[in-house]
């Protein structure tokens, strides 16, 4: 007789007694297999990619002078950092909610991408390339979920992916809230000293 790949229940219905899938207690492996499971690996092999060629545009960006405000290590260190973390994680095959926290370095490395992009078509080889006003407006954006993240929202999840009890989870809520609202101000502000462009396209008076 086979055995089962995974918990089972056994419902009554009326004179029948049907079989369904348990539900997973939380930290239980979770089911191979489906775009989820596979999701926490592509993040970190996009994270690979978009950090690998933002270092290539910085080596050729440094032969341009005064580029090198324009980089800050800790943010292609966190767009690899989070993803690998993540990533190990989910081969453990289990659920860990502090996982997805830790993928949102995948977003860091999409910025580092783009700030670097920026910088070349705008200070490094000016009028050869298109779209660095919107490649920079991201970098301006992108690198506020993981940086925050790694500030506020990991201490408070760590090492289980829940918060140190039930009174927590307001403050949790708060500071994610606290993120998507930095995140949006960033987004939408209309001055950036880091900024390799020099305006925002999508500018808010009076965001700062």
């Amino acid at each position: 007789m086979p055995l089962l790949a995974q918990p089972v229940r056994l419902v009554s219905s009326g004179s029948r007694v049907v079989v369904e899938p348990a539900e997973p207690a939380p930290g239980a492996p979770r089911p191979a297999g489906g775009w989820l499971a596979r999701l926490p690996h592509a993040v970190l092999a996009w994270s690979v990619v978009c950090v690998a060629l933002g270092l290539t545009l910085f080596v050729r960006n440094r032969q341009a002078p005064g580029t090198e405000q324009f980089f800050d290590p800790v943010l292609p260190a966190l767009a690899l950092a989070f993803p690998l973390a993540g990533a190990l994680l989910a081969s453990r095959r289990r659920r860990y909610p502090l996982e997805w926290v830790l993928l949102a370095g995948g977003v860091s490395a999409a910025g580092f991408l783009c700030e670097q992009y920026a910088v070349y078509v705008i200070h490094a080889e000016p009028g050869r390339l298109g779209g660095g006003t919107w490649a920079a407006w991201v970098s301006t954006w992108a690198w506020a979920p993981a940086y925050l993240a790694a500030l506020t929202l990991l201490p408070l999840l760590f090492p289980d992916g829940h918060p140190p009890s039930p009174r927590w989870r307001p403050v949790v809520w708060v500071v994610v809230a606290g993120i998507a609202a930095t995140t949006l101000a960033a987004a939408l502000s209309s001055e950036h000293l880091a900024s390799p462009a020099p305006g925002n396209p999508l500018a808010v008076a009076g965001l700062a």
